[in-house]
C-alpha cells in the first residue's frame, strides 16, 4: 500500500478562500493534491513544483505552506493553511518522497 499524508486545513488562491477544515492536502510520492469543497481539486506532480516554502501570516493562527508551480496552470501560488508547523509539514512531504531536495 502506498504511503500517503492527509491533512485538513484551509486554502487561498487569489480571491478564492476556503477555511479549515474544508480543505484536504493529500501527498503521495507521485502527486500533491489540494482538494477543496468549493473550488475543486488542484494537482501537482513533483516535476511541476517550483518550490514549497513555509508561510507565517500570524504565528500559529496563520501558518502553512506556499506551493508554487512551474507553469501558470493555477495562476499564482496556492496557500495551504494548517495548524501544523510548516517546517515539519515540508519535512514530511520530503520524507514521503514527493520532493527530492
Amino acid at each position: 500500500m502506498e504511503q500517503e499524508i492527509v491533512i485538513k486545513g484551509g486554502f487561498s488562491l487569489n480571491y478564492k478562500r476556503e477555511r479549515y477544515p474544508l480543505v484536504n492536502l493529500i501527498v503521495t510520492k507521485e502527486e500533491l493534491i489540494v482538494k477543496t469543497k468549493a473550488y475543486g481539486i488542484y494537482k501537482f506532480l513533483p516535476e511541476n513544483i517550483l518550490e514549497i516554502e513555509p508561510v507565517f501570516f500570524f504565528p500559529f493562527l496563520g501558518q502553512g505552506i506556499q506551493i508554487t508551480g512551474k507553469n501558470d496552470q493555477y495562476g499564482d501560488s496556492i496557500y495551504f493553511w494548517s495548524f501544523r508547523n510548516p517546517w515539519k509539514l515540508i519535512r514530511q512531504i520530503r520524507e514521503i518522497g514527493f520532493l527530492s531536495s
